[in-house]
Order: C-alpha cells, then structure tokens, then sequence
C-alpha cells in the first residue's frame, strides 16, 4: 500500500537526487556567487550610506502665502535634478546609491512644522528651489527631532500606532492633483492641506503626528508601466518576445522538414491580421488620457509613511482619520487613491497578536528614524506630491502652523551709518 501511493514521489524524488549528485560542483559556485555578491552589496552600501553627512533644514512659510502648489511642483521638479547616474563599478565597489530627500510633517501640542532631511550635497539645490518660488520663507539647520524621543519604541512610556500607505491601483494611474481644487468655483475652493493643519493644531500635550515622504529621482523607465496599462485599456495584446526554447525548436522543425521533405515548397508567410481599433467610452479616453498625462512628468520612487505617537497611559487612534481623511480627497473611482499598506500597519493578527504588533511598531519606528524606504514603494510624480505635501495658502487658518509674523526686506539704500 505505501509503495503504491509514495513509490511514483519517491521516485522523483531519486531521479532528482542523481541529478543534483552529478551537477554539484557546477550548481554549489553558482548559488554561492550569487548569494555572496548581494551580501558584498549590502556591506558596501551600508558603508556609503553610512558616511553620508545629513542635514536637518526646518522650512518656517511666510504668514501670507498666495503661491499655489504649483509652486511646490517646481521644487520637485529641481529636486528631480539629483545626479541619478550610479555608474555600475560604483554600485558594486563603492556601494554608491542614488540620493534621496525626506519631506516631513510633524505636529506637536506647541505647533505644526515643516521639515526636510536631506545630504549635505543635495542641501544647496534644496534651498535654492524653495527660496526661488517662496522668496519670503526662512531655511535652517534644526537638530533632528526624532532625537527627543528614546532609539527604540514602543517603551514604558511611549507607545505608537502607524502604517505606509500604497496605490490603490497600480502607479501608472493617478491621483486626483491640485488642478481639480483650483479648478473649483471661488466659494469651493480649499486647500487639501487644511486638514491635517487643522488637526495637528488640537494635538494634546504630549501627542505627536509624524508624516513623513521618501523620495528618489528615477528615470523613465517606469514609464513602460504607463504604456503597458494603455495598450490594456486599448484591447492590445501584450507583445511577448520567443524565448530561447521556442526559437530553437522553430529553427530545429524547419531543418527536419527539410531534411524529411526536400521537395515540399516553403509555406507561404502568415497574413498578419490587422487589429481592430477599439471603440473606447468617454471614461476609458479619460483614463488613457490621465495615464498619459502623468507619465509625462518626472517620476520619484516614494514611500508614504504616518505614525501618531502618545503616552501609553492615555493612548488612543483616533488622529489616524486624520491622515486617511486627507488623502481620501485625492481619491477618484475611475483613476486611482491610497490605502494601508497592511503589511506594516502595527496591528497583530491571530496568534501572538500582542507580540506581532509590538514587532511591528518596532520596525515602523526604525524605518522612519532611519529615513528608509518601506518594502513597498509606489511612483509618483511632481504634479502628485505637490498636491500631497506643500505650503499651506493663506486660506488655512490652523492655529498652531508655524509661520512668519515679521516680514523680511532690505534695509533702505540711503541708511546712515557710521
């Protein structure tokens, strides 16, 4: 009875065995190498990264701000400007990365601030992009905040709740971007911003929100996900190339046919047939149209992350609607929105709930410390994180954001001195 059921998976099993037996020395170096390159890999770049000199700006907007959040597109569109040319021998012997910029919104019971972490070598191209569009905002270098707080959380005092949020639908589709709140009647017209400034100006005393977005430059090639999802919508069929196999065997039954049948004339070439235009709705052409749209504008690799932090006496989720009844503006049925990503949302599931939960805040809180991107990353491009994060306008009158009173000018030219 047992050999009749097992003997065929045993027998597998040993014909598999004989193989890996006589291959060995060929399979075991080539595993090796490539397990041990990517350690190599992750050794250099955490040295690199290591040695880079960050800097902390806090950027303090002018009491009145009339610019629109076109303006903040114009400074990631500079900020797209970072040299993204890693050359493949400084990948591999110099663990060089492409550089990347942390945008940050953070609200204490004293205020809501803006802040931007970023390299000493990047600093420069920073300031100049925001000092060109908002002449009136003041720059400087702060101590990192997250210092206030122990290296490791949640503890006996402090406990916290977060996540990173993802697309929706895949990122060639976008979001709903500033232009449709400034396309709005005069009486309709908000800033999305106004929420979460609003919010944060209520915080307790010794509540904290901390929002933060990760952004990396890179180049156009995630623009082949645009392409692809329009042929989708087109009724295209995804052109696949022969792989190595197909090619042979094609080349092999041509040269048999030959052999077996040298007479036989050659078949005549297939018509291709000419494919159908497909009729698209008006909602299918506007789709094609946003997707087209946002894949003309320079594109960021991004991670989206929120954490609220308390004292774990009186701690309660309840600023988390906050984030989410924020970015639910941006949210279209036809296009695309942002949800949780669940797989680091600080909540345990099942067995050992408490003990998954606590690992998971753990590694939430590490990974926004640390600046690093999350495991799910999504692109967005200028048009779509100016709408998400920019300088509030005048018309948010949140109490406890963080703006200039006095307003700077040059002294006169015909001031006496001494």
């Amino acid at each position: 009875m047992f050999a009749e059921l097992f003997g065929p998976l045993i027998g597998v099993f040993g014909f598999m065995w004989l193989i890996l037996k006589a291959t060995w020395w060929f399979v075991a170096p080539v595993f090796m190498w490539e397990v041990t390159k990517y350690f190599w890999l992750f050794y250099i770049r955490s040295g690199y990264i290591g040695n880079i000199k960050w800097v902390q700006l806090e950027v303090r907007i002018p009491k009145e701000v009339l610019r629109t959040p076109k303006a903040m597109e114009q400074v990631f569109v500079a900020l797209h400007g970072i040299d993204t040319d890693v050359k493949r021998y400084e990948k591999w012997w110099y663990g060089k990365v492409v550089p990347w910029v942390s945008f940050e919104l953070v609200g204490y019971a004293g205020g809501v601030y803006f802040f931007i972490r970023c390299g000493e070598g990047e600093r420069r191209l920073i300031e100049a992009a925001i000092y060109g569009h908002y002449p009136e905002a003041e720059i400087k270098e702060v101590s990192d905040y997250t210092e206030l707080l122990p290296k490791q959380l949640p503890n006996k005092t402090y406990d916290l709740f977060g996540f990173d949020l993802v697309f929706i639908k895949p990122s060639a589709y976008p979001i709903r971007t500033y232009e449709y709140f400034e396309n709005l009647d005069e009486d309709r017209r908000v800033d999305p911003m106004g929420i979460i400034g609003e919010g944060m100006s209520n915080l307790k005393e010794g509540e904290m929100i901390w929002i933060q977005l990760l952004l990396e430059p890179i180049e156009d090639d995630w623009k082949k996900l645009s392409d692809a999802e329009v042929r989708k919508l087109m009724g295209e069929k995804p052109k696949v190339s022969p792989g190595i196999f197909d090619t042979l065997f094609s080349a092999l039954s041509v040269v048999l046919s030959t052999i077996t049948n040298p007479t036989a004339e050659p078949a005549p070439p297939v018509k291709e047939e000419r494919e159908r235009v497909p009729t698209l709705t008006p909602n299918q052409r506007d789709v094609v149209k946003a997707i087209e749209e946002k894949a003309g504008k320079p594109g960021f690799k991004t991670t989206l992350r929120y954490m609220s932090i308390d004292n774990r006496d009186r701690f309660t989720a309840v600023n988390n609607s906050l984030i989410i009844g924020m970015l639910s503006q941006f949210t279209t049925q036809n296009l695309n929105g942002f949800k949780i990503d669940k797989a680091t949302k600080t909540k345990g599931k099942w067995v050992f709930k408490k003990f998954k939960a606590l690992m998971r805040k753990k590694r939430l809180y590490f990974l926004y410390i640390t600046r690093t991107f999350g495991f799910q990353t999504i692109v967005m491009n200028t048009e779509e994180l100016a709408s998400i994060y920019h300088f509030p306008t005048t018309k948010v009158k949140a109490p406890r954001l963080q703006r200039i009173e006095a307003k700077k000018s040059e002294p006169p030219a015909n001031l006496p001195i001494e």
